[in-house]
């Protein structure tokens, strides 16, 4: 579930008991979000959290995410790994 659908569904699950797991993926990221998240304490109701980058990971642990909880599944392309070729000098021949 994407965060429009997460937030309710992990609001649901904090206050109904469930056995179910429950995975969300947060991509866009608000302000009425995190205090949504926050101030209902709803990560303890994610079994895991999906981000896309390191720096919302980072995020998320210091808002009280649970470290291990939050896995990147990184999304866009690798500009290191798809690089063009460095121009190199014909061998001499």
């Amino acid at each position: 579930m994407s965060e429009r659908a997460g937030i309710p569904l992990a609001a649901y699950k904090r206050f109904v008991r469930s056995y179910n797991r429950f995975v969300t993926m947060f991509q866009c990221w608000s302000e009425r979000q995190e205090l949504a998240v926050t101030k209902l304490g709803l990560f303890s109701a994610m079994d895991e959290i999906i981000v896309h980058c390191s720096s919302m990971k980072r995020h998320l642990v210091s808002l009280g995410a649970d470290v291990e909880k939050v896995k990147i599944i990184h999304y866009s392309i690798d500009q290191v790994y798809y690089s063009p070729p460095r121009k190199t000098d014909p061998p001499d021949g």
